[in-house]
């Protein structure tokens, strides 16, 4: 399937009652042609084969906020996916933006409750349900000598991390959390690297540090992990095991392997589907990496 073919991503303006006007300025963002309807801005862009719609949660989200918000997704996240997924879907994706950190909270508190008496944490910078990224992008605004600015590399990889998990939520694929978060992991850090090299390897340097440190210490949880202790308070990012997981598997045996184990997974189980790729149980790979790490 070619991957790079052309694709609608229509930006909905639910909340803003008003025509979306581009600026020029805005309009240099964006490199491929453009169409303007009321309430309504779609930008061709080549992708996965499928629609990728932006959609306002608040009043709050300015026309500035989404052409921004294509600019990453054009430039950074789309470009990831098509290398790490390689895959086409067949339901369209959807980016809700939000401006209130108020608003944000409602819809964590609604789609995770164990997240909503816990520390504003990982969950708080993203996160997908089905098909939808729900995306805080005050989070990722700063203020520099008066002007508002975004951390466009912490914004790439967290859109891309969030639109990995609605993708293989499209395409139902059904594999331990480890495996989902540690492969949204590996496509976000990818994306924030061809953003901005030296952030991204302090992240993960930083990440490996506290994962050692806790492996030596107070100790590390299995992959097979349950999802509700991600809310937990560790002294490591337990969504890095995950993604130090998935590296080890992709830099052991190529992504191509991966990327076929993962979507075989929408056809058959995932023990299936592991051992078919990889010739052996994935509960051995599990097991396999919690003594490694627990005894580097």
């Amino acid at each position: 399937m070619n991957k790079f073919i052309s694709v609608l991503i229509a930006c909905l303006i639910l909340l803003v009652p008003t025509t979306l006007t581009v600026s020029a300025r805005r309009q240099k963002l964006i490199p491929l042609p453009t169409q303007k309807t009321e309430n309504q801005l779609s930008v061709f862009q080549p992708s996965l084969n499928q629609n990728i719609v932006i959609k306002t949660a608040d009043s709050t989200v300015s026309p500035s906020d989404i052409h921004d918000v294509i600019f990453i997704l054009q430039n950074y996240s789309i470009p990831a996916l098509n290398a790490d997924i390689n895959h086409g879907i067949n339901k369209p994706l959807y980016i809700l933006l939000f401006n209130s950190r108020d608003q944000f909270k409602k819809a964590v508190k609604k789609y995770f409750p164990l997240a909503a008496n816990t520390r504003d944490g990982i969950i708080l910078n993203g996160f997908a349900n089905e098909t939808t990224a729900f995306i805080p992008i005050y989070k990722y605004r700063y203020v520099q000598n008066g002007v508002s600015h975004y951390a466009n590399s912490e914004l790439a990889n967290y859109l891309t991390h969030e639109l990995t998990h609605a993708v293989l939520n499209a395409d139902t694929v059904s594999v331990p959390v480890w495996v989902n978060e540690g492969f949204a992991w590996y496509n976000g850090m990818n994306a924030e690297s061809k953003f901005n090299q030296s952030r991204s390897s302090q992240l993960s340097n930083s990440n490996y540090y506290n994962l050692d440190y806790a492996a030596q210490t107070s100790g590390i949880a299995p992959l097979n992990q349950n999802e509700a202790e991600i809310f937990k308070e560790t002294k490591y990012n337990l969504e890095f095991e995950d993604f130090a997981a998935v590296s080890e598997l992709i830099s052991d045996y190529g992504l191509a392997a991966f990327q076929k184990f993962v979507f075989a997974s929408s056809q058959e189980s995932f023990a299936s589907a592991y051992r078919q790729t990889y010739h052996s149980s994935i509960t051995d790979y599990e097991h396999f990496f919690y003594e490694y790490t627990s005894n580097e």
